[in-house]
């Protein structure tokens, strides 16, 4: 479901006007991918303490993300349908009630 969220921002993104390719959209995929990346990199932990940390660094993650988006909704680089009704929401949320 983490890596699913990935993509769905990635395809998001890929109308984000070339002004901001290596700002809001470099960031926002960044955050977006880190959230998968966290998850993989604490299940090979040595403990549940080390594993909790990297689920925590997952949240703030999507956290980021929810931001991000929003700012992008402000600029209407997404339409209202695209970050209230649609996947994106949806899959940051689901992902948010797993960790």
């Amino acid at each position: 479901m983490a890596i699913e969220y990935g993509e769905i921002i990635h395809m998001l993104t890929k109308k984000f006007p070339k002004t901001e390719q290596f700002v809001l959209t470099t960031d926002l995929n960044r955050a977006a991918v880190s959230v998968s990346s966290n998850i993989a990199e604490g299940s090979g932990s040595e403990s549940n303490k080390e594993f909790k940390r990297y689920l925590r660094i997952s949240i703030k993650s999507i956290f980021e993300t929810i931001s991000q988006l929003y700012i992008a909704r402000i600029r209407k680089y997404i339409f209202d349908n695209e970050y209230f009704g649609s996947r994106t929401l949806r899959s940051c949320g689901g992902v948010g009630k797993i960790l």
